[in-house]
Protein backbone atom coordinates (compact mmCIF):
# COMPACT_ATOMS: atom_id res chain seq x y z
CA UNK A 1 0.00 0.00 0.00
CA UNK A 2 1.44 3.35 -1.07
CA UNK A 3 0.91 6.69 0.66
CA UNK A 4 -1.85 8.83 -0.88
CA UNK A 5 -1.36 12.58 -1.42
CA UNK A 6 -3.82 14.75 0.51
CA UNK A 7 -3.52 18.09 -1.24
CA UNK A 8 0.22 18.82 -0.97
CA UNK A 9 3.22 16.94 -2.45
CA UNK A 10 4.90 16.98 0.96
CA UNK A 11 1.90 15.62 2.88
CA UNK A 12 0.28 12.22 2.42
CA UNK A 13 -1.91 9.68 4.18
CA UNK A 14 -0.80 6.10 4.83
CA UNK A 15 -3.21 3.91 6.78
CA UNK A 16 -4.07 5.98 9.85
CA UNK A 17 -0.84 7.98 9.75
CA UNK A 18 -0.13 11.40 8.28
CA UNK A 19 3.21 11.58 6.48
CA UNK A 20 4.55 15.08 6.00
CA UNK A 21 7.63 17.26 5.87
CA UNK A 22 9.31 18.35 9.09
CA UNK A 23 8.09 21.77 10.25
CA UNK A 24 9.47 24.30 12.74
CA UNK A 25 7.94 23.34 16.07
CA UNK A 26 8.42 19.59 15.51
CA UNK A 27 11.75 19.60 17.37
CA UNK A 28 10.40 18.49 20.76
CA UNK A 29 8.34 15.69 19.24
CA UNK A 30 11.34 14.49 17.25
CA UNK A 31 13.53 14.51 20.37
CA UNK A 32 10.91 12.39 22.19
CA UNK A 33 10.92 9.89 19.32
CA UNK A 34 14.71 9.61 19.43
CA UNK A 35 14.61 9.13 23.22
CA UNK A 36 12.39 6.08 22.69
CA UNK A 37 14.60 4.65 19.92
CA UNK A 38 18.24 5.43 20.76
CA UNK A 39 20.48 5.19 23.79
CA UNK A 40 22.13 8.49 22.93
CA UNK A 41 19.60 11.27 23.27
CA UNK A 42 18.90 14.09 20.83
CA UNK A 43 17.75 17.44 22.17
CA UNK A 44 15.26 19.78 20.48
CA UNK A 45 18.16 22.20 19.99
CA UNK A 46 20.12 19.54 18.09
CA UNK A 47 17.12 18.79 15.88
CA UNK A 48 16.73 22.49 15.10
CA UNK A 49 20.44 22.85 14.30
CA UNK A 50 20.57 19.76 12.11
CA UNK A 51 17.49 20.42 10.02
CA UNK A 52 16.81 24.16 10.03
CA UNK A 53 20.31 25.65 10.35
CA UNK A 54 21.97 23.51 7.68
CA UNK A 55 23.48 26.03 5.19
CA UNK A 56 22.62 23.70 2.27
CA UNK A 57 18.97 23.51 3.29
CA UNK A 58 16.41 24.20 0.58
CA UNK A 59 12.81 25.39 0.67
CA UNK A 60 11.68 21.88 -0.24
CA UNK A 61 12.05 19.54 2.72
CA UNK A 62 14.45 16.60 2.95
CA UNK A 63 13.31 15.42 6.40
CA UNK A 64 9.90 13.79 6.90
CA UNK A 65 7.89 12.53 9.86
CA UNK A 66 4.89 10.27 10.41
CA UNK A 67 2.21 11.35 12.87
CA UNK A 68 -0.48 9.42 14.68
CA UNK A 69 -2.80 12.31 15.42
CA UNK A 70 -0.33 14.81 16.97
CA UNK A 71 2.42 12.36 18.02
CA UNK A 72 5.52 11.93 15.86
CA UNK A 73 6.01 8.16 15.61
CA UNK A 74 8.56 7.87 12.77
CA UNK A 75 11.24 9.91 11.05
CA UNK A 76 13.22 9.47 7.81
CA UNK A 77 15.33 12.07 6.09
CA UNK A 78 18.63 13.30 4.78
CA UNK A 79 21.05 16.17 5.28
CA UNK A 80 21.78 18.13 2.08
CA UNK A 81 25.49 18.54 1.28
CA UNK A 82 27.67 19.56 -1.61
CA UNK A 83 29.47 16.44 -2.81
CA UNK A 84 32.47 15.88 -5.05
CA UNK A 85 31.70 13.10 -7.52
CA UNK A 86 34.60 12.62 -9.88
CA UNK A 87 35.27 15.85 -11.76
CA UNK A 88 32.05 17.63 -10.75
CA UNK A 89 30.32 18.86 -7.61
CA UNK A 90 26.75 17.67 -7.09
CA UNK A 91 24.10 17.83 -4.41
CA UNK A 92 23.75 14.77 -2.19
CA UNK A 93 21.85 13.61 0.88
CA UNK A 94 23.43 12.00 3.94
CA UNK A 95 20.83 9.66 5.43
CA UNK A 96 20.21 10.58 9.06
CA UNK A 97 18.53 9.21 12.19
CA UNK A 98 16.00 6.74 10.79
CA UNK A 99 13.60 6.09 13.66
CA UNK A 100 10.26 4.32 14.21
CA UNK A 101 8.68 3.82 17.62
CA UNK A 102 9.35 0.18 18.62
CA UNK A 103 5.64 -0.62 18.98
CA UNK A 104 4.95 0.68 15.44
CA UNK A 105 7.52 -1.52 13.68
CA UNK A 106 6.40 -4.38 11.44
CA UNK A 107 9.66 -6.18 10.68
CA UNK A 108 10.98 -7.08 7.24
CA UNK A 109 8.07 -9.07 5.84
CA UNK A 110 5.49 -6.30 5.62
CA UNK A 111 5.57 -2.74 4.38
CA UNK A 112 5.59 -0.53 7.44
CA UNK A 113 6.04 3.09 8.39
CA UNK A 114 9.75 3.12 7.63
CA UNK A 115 9.32 2.00 4.03
CA UNK A 116 6.26 4.18 3.42
CA UNK A 117 8.11 7.24 4.71
CA UNK A 118 11.38 6.37 2.95
CA UNK A 119 9.63 5.98 -0.40
CA UNK A 120 7.97 9.35 0.06
CA UNK A 121 11.33 11.00 0.79
CA UNK A 122 12.81 9.48 -2.36
CA UNK A 123 9.90 10.58 -4.55
CA UNK A 124 10.17 14.17 -3.31
CA UNK A 125 13.99 14.39 -3.38
CA UNK A 126 15.26 12.24 -6.24
CA UNK A 127 14.94 14.96 -8.91
CA UNK A 128 16.88 17.48 -6.82
CA UNK A 129 19.80 15.33 -5.67
CA UNK A 130 22.36 13.22 -7.49
CA UNK A 131 22.70 10.54 -4.83
CA UNK A 132 22.10 9.60 -1.21
CA UNK A 133 24.36 7.65 1.13
CA UNK A 134 24.74 6.70 4.77
CA UNK A 135 25.89 4.13 7.30
CA UNK A 136 22.72 2.37 8.49
CA UNK A 137 22.49 0.11 11.51
CA UNK A 138 22.10 -3.59 10.58
CA UNK A 139 18.27 -3.59 10.68
CA UNK A 140 18.00 -0.46 8.51
CA UNK A 141 20.74 -1.82 6.24
CA UNK A 142 18.58 -4.82 5.38
CA UNK A 143 15.60 -2.58 4.62
CA UNK A 144 17.60 -0.18 2.46
CA UNK A 145 19.34 -2.83 0.39
CA UNK A 146 16.37 -5.21 0.11
CA UNK A 147 13.48 -2.82 -0.52
CA UNK A 148 14.85 0.63 -1.41
CA UNK A 149 17.51 -0.22 -3.98
CA UNK A 150 20.47 0.81 -1.85
CA UNK A 151 23.84 -0.68 -2.78
CA UNK A 152 26.41 -1.86 -0.27
CA UNK A 153 29.87 -0.50 -1.12
CA UNK A 154 31.61 -2.29 1.74
CA UNK A 155 32.72 -1.79 5.32
CA UNK A 156 34.24 1.50 6.42
CA UNK A 157 37.84 1.13 7.72
CA UNK A 158 37.76 1.77 11.47
CA UNK A 159 41.04 2.22 13.34
CA UNK A 160 41.84 2.60 17.03
CA UNK A 161 44.86 3.12 19.25
CA UNK A 162 44.56 2.04 22.91
CA UNK A 163 46.40 4.24 25.40
CA UNK A 164 45.53 2.49 28.68
CA UNK A 165 44.99 -1.03 29.96
CA UNK A 166 41.27 -0.30 29.99
CA UNK A 167 41.44 0.79 26.35
CA UNK A 168 43.41 -2.32 25.37
CA UNK A 169 40.81 -4.57 26.99
CA UNK A 170 38.02 -2.65 25.24
CA UNK A 171 39.75 -3.24 21.91
CA UNK A 172 41.16 -6.75 22.27
CA UNK A 173 39.54 -8.30 25.32
CA UNK A 174 41.53 -9.96 28.09
CA UNK A 175 44.56 -10.52 25.86
CA UNK A 176 44.78 -6.82 25.12
CA UNK A 177 47.11 -6.10 28.04
CA UNK A 178 49.86 -8.20 26.44
CA UNK A 179 49.62 -6.18 23.21
CA UNK A 180 49.66 -2.76 24.87
CA UNK A 181 53.48 -2.35 25.26
CA UNK A 182 54.02 -2.69 21.50
CA UNK A 183 51.31 -0.10 20.87
CA UNK A 184 52.89 2.27 23.37
CA UNK A 185 56.32 1.85 21.76
CA UNK A 186 54.92 2.56 18.28
CA UNK A 187 53.04 5.57 19.62
CA UNK A 188 56.13 7.06 21.28
CA UNK A 189 58.17 6.59 18.12
CA UNK A 190 55.41 8.25 16.12
CA UNK A 191 55.28 11.20 18.52
CA UNK A 192 59.03 11.73 18.29
CA UNK A 193 58.83 11.63 14.52
CA UNK A 194 55.90 14.05 14.34
CA UNK A 195 57.34 16.49 16.85
CA UNK A 196 60.31 17.04 14.56
CA UNK A 197 58.02 19.43 12.68
CA UNK A 198 57.20 21.48 15.79
CA UNK A 199 59.58 24.30 14.82
CA UNK A 200 58.29 24.78 11.28
CA UNK A 201 54.59 23.92 11.76
CA UNK A 202 52.67 25.72 14.50
CA UNK A 203 49.34 24.31 15.70
CA UNK A 204 46.73 26.53 17.33
CA UNK A 205 43.18 26.02 18.54
CA UNK A 206 40.38 27.98 16.85
CA UNK A 207 36.67 28.49 17.47
CA UNK A 208 35.72 28.72 13.78
CA UNK A 209 37.33 28.07 10.43
CA UNK A 210 38.49 30.94 8.25
CA UNK A 211 38.00 30.87 4.46
CA UNK A 212 41.47 29.29 4.18
CA UNK A 213 39.77 25.89 4.31
CA UNK A 214 38.08 26.72 0.99
CA UNK A 215 41.50 27.03 -0.64
CA UNK A 216 42.70 23.91 1.18
CA UNK A 217 39.73 21.96 -0.16
CA UNK A 218 40.47 23.12 -3.70
CA UNK A 219 44.07 21.94 -3.32
CA UNK A 220 43.22 18.54 -1.82
CA UNK A 221 39.93 17.57 -3.46
CA UNK A 222 41.55 16.57 -6.75
CA UNK A 223 42.95 13.48 -5.00
CA UNK A 224 39.56 12.50 -3.51
CA UNK A 225 37.22 10.93 -6.09
CA UNK A 226 34.10 10.90 -3.87
CA UNK A 227 33.78 13.08 -0.76
CA UNK A 228 31.58 15.61 1.02
CA UNK A 229 32.78 19.12 0.17
CA UNK A 230 34.61 20.40 3.25
CA UNK A 231 34.40 24.17 2.83
CA UNK A 232 34.13 26.81 5.56
CA UNK A 233 30.34 27.08 5.23
CA UNK A 234 29.86 23.37 5.85
CA UNK A 235 32.55 22.96 8.54
CA UNK A 236 31.42 25.91 10.65
CA UNK A 237 27.90 24.48 10.66
CA UNK A 238 29.04 20.89 11.26
CA UNK A 239 31.06 21.76 14.37
CA UNK A 240 28.51 24.14 15.90
CA UNK A 241 26.33 21.21 17.00
CA UNK A 242 24.59 22.03 20.32
CA UNK A 243 25.82 19.98 23.25
CA UNK A 244 28.76 18.51 21.31
CA UNK A 245 32.03 20.31 22.16
CA UNK A 246 34.53 19.73 19.35
CA UNK A 247 38.16 20.79 19.35
CA UNK A 248 39.37 22.46 16.15
CA UNK A 249 43.12 22.69 15.51
CA UNK A 250 44.73 24.55 12.61
CA UNK A 251 48.30 23.97 11.42
CA UNK A 252 50.25 26.97 10.14
CA UNK A 253 53.46 27.07 8.16
CA UNK A 254 54.91 30.56 8.51
CA UNK A 255 51.50 31.98 9.54
CA UNK A 256 49.91 30.43 6.45
CA UNK A 257 47.24 27.82 7.34
CA UNK A 258 48.08 24.48 5.75
CA UNK A 259 45.80 21.96 7.49
CA UNK A 260 43.33 21.20 10.25
CA UNK A 261 42.06 18.41 12.48
CA UNK A 262 38.80 18.14 14.43
CA UNK A 263 38.13 15.80 17.34
CA UNK A 264 36.10 15.29 20.52
CA UNK A 265 36.11 13.06 23.59
CA UNK A 266 33.16 10.86 24.51
CA UNK A 267 32.31 8.05 26.90
CA UNK A 268 31.00 4.71 25.68
CA UNK A 269 30.04 2.91 28.85
CA UNK A 270 33.11 2.91 31.07
CA UNK A 271 35.55 3.69 28.24
CA UNK A 272 36.77 7.21 27.43
CA UNK A 273 37.42 7.68 23.71
CA UNK A 274 38.93 10.45 21.63
CA UNK A 275 37.28 10.54 18.20
CA UNK A 276 39.24 12.05 15.33
CA UNK A 277 36.37 13.47 13.32
CA UNK A 278 38.25 14.83 10.31
CA UNK A 279 41.71 15.80 9.08
CA UNK A 280 42.99 17.74 6.09
CA UNK A 281 45.10 17.02 4.21
CA UNK A 282 44.86 13.20 4.64
CA UNK A 283 48.44 12.75 3.47
CA UNK A 284 51.70 11.46 4.87
CA UNK A 285 53.24 14.93 5.04
CA UNK A 286 54.62 16.68 8.09
CA UNK A 287 51.39 18.68 8.39
CA UNK A 288 49.12 15.69 8.98
CA UNK A 289 51.67 13.98 11.22
CA UNK A 290 52.10 17.14 13.28
CA UNK A 291 48.32 17.44 13.73
CA UNK A 292 48.04 13.80 14.77
CA UNK A 293 50.74 14.37 17.39
CA UNK A 294 48.69 17.14 18.95
CA UNK A 295 45.63 14.89 19.14
CA UNK A 296 47.63 12.08 20.73
CA UNK A 297 49.27 14.43 23.25
CA UNK A 298 45.85 15.80 24.19
CA UNK A 299 44.44 12.28 24.59
CA UNK A 300 47.33 11.17 26.81
CA UNK A 301 47.17 14.33 28.93
CA UNK A 302 43.43 13.85 29.47
CA UNK A 303 43.74 10.14 30.32
CA UNK A 304 41.72 8.96 27.37
CA UNK A 305 41.56 5.16 27.06
CA UNK A 306 41.75 4.98 23.25
CA UNK A 307 41.73 7.11 20.10
CA UNK A 308 39.44 6.10 17.24
CA UNK A 309 38.88 7.22 13.65
CA UNK A 310 37.80 6.21 10.15
CA UNK A 311 40.40 6.43 7.40
CA UNK A 312 40.56 5.17 3.84
CA UNK A 313 43.49 2.78 3.42
CA UNK A 314 44.31 4.41 0.06
CA UNK A 315 45.15 7.70 1.83
CA UNK A 316 48.76 8.16 2.90
CA UNK A 317 47.52 9.25 6.33
CA UNK A 318 46.37 5.67 6.93
CA UNK A 319 50.04 4.62 7.03
CA UNK A 320 50.83 7.49 9.40
CA UNK A 321 48.16 6.20 11.78
CA UNK A 322 49.61 2.70 11.68
CA UNK A 323 53.07 3.99 12.62
CA UNK A 324 51.51 5.67 15.67
CA UNK A 325 50.17 2.37 17.00
CA UNK A 326 46.71 2.37 15.40
CA UNK A 327 45.25 -0.98 14.35
CA UNK A 328 42.30 -1.96 12.18
CA UNK A 329 39.25 -2.84 14.29
CA UNK A 330 36.07 -4.77 13.63
CA UNK A 331 33.05 -2.61 12.85
CA UNK A 332 29.46 -2.92 11.68
CA UNK A 333 29.67 0.41 9.82
CA UNK A 334 28.99 -0.11 6.12
CA UNK A 335 28.57 2.39 3.32
CA UNK A 336 25.22 2.15 1.53
CA UNK A 337 24.47 4.48 -1.39
CA UNK A 338 21.88 5.03 -4.10
CA UNK A 339 22.46 7.05 -7.26
CA UNK A 340 19.62 9.13 -8.74
CA UNK A 341 21.58 10.49 -11.72
CA UNK A 342 22.28 7.65 -14.10
CA UNK A 343 25.56 9.07 -15.41
CA UNK A 344 27.07 8.78 -11.91
CA UNK A 345 26.33 5.06 -11.73
CA UNK A 346 29.84 3.89 -12.55
CA UNK A 347 32.00 1.06 -11.27
CA UNK A 348 34.22 3.50 -9.37
CA UNK A 349 31.43 4.88 -7.18
CA UNK A 350 30.59 1.36 -6.08
CA UNK A 351 34.07 0.80 -4.63
CA UNK A 352 34.24 2.05 -1.08
CA UNK A 353 37.99 2.64 -1.31
CA UNK A 354 37.27 5.52 -3.71
CA UNK A 355 35.30 7.39 -1.03
CA UNK A 356 36.99 9.68 1.48
CA UNK A 357 35.03 8.96 4.66
CA UNK A 358 35.75 10.15 8.19
CA UNK A 359 33.71 10.16 11.38
CA UNK A 360 32.51 13.65 10.45
CA UNK A 361 30.39 11.99 7.75
CA UNK A 362 28.61 9.95 10.42
CA UNK A 363 25.41 11.68 11.44
CA UNK A 364 25.44 10.26 14.97
CA UNK A 365 28.78 11.78 16.04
Amino acid sequence: MRAVAIGHPEERKWQRYTLRAFRPGDEAGLASLFAACFEEQRTPEECHWKILENPRREDTATVFVALDESQIVAHVGGLPVEFKAGAETVRALIACDFAVLPERRRGLKKVGLFLALARMVEEVCRDRFALTFGFPVPAAHRMETRYLGGKDAGGVPSLACPLTIHGARWLWGRKGVARLPATWLAGHKGLRRGLRFRGEIVVRRVARFDPFVDELWEDVSGCLPFAVQRDSLYLNWRYARPGRPYLLLVAEDGRRPVGYVTFRTVRFGSVSLCLIMDIMPPTGTGVSERLLCEVMLYARANRVDAVRCWMNEKCAFYDVLMTHGFVRTSSTDRLVYKVFRRELETASIGRRENWYLTLSDSDGL
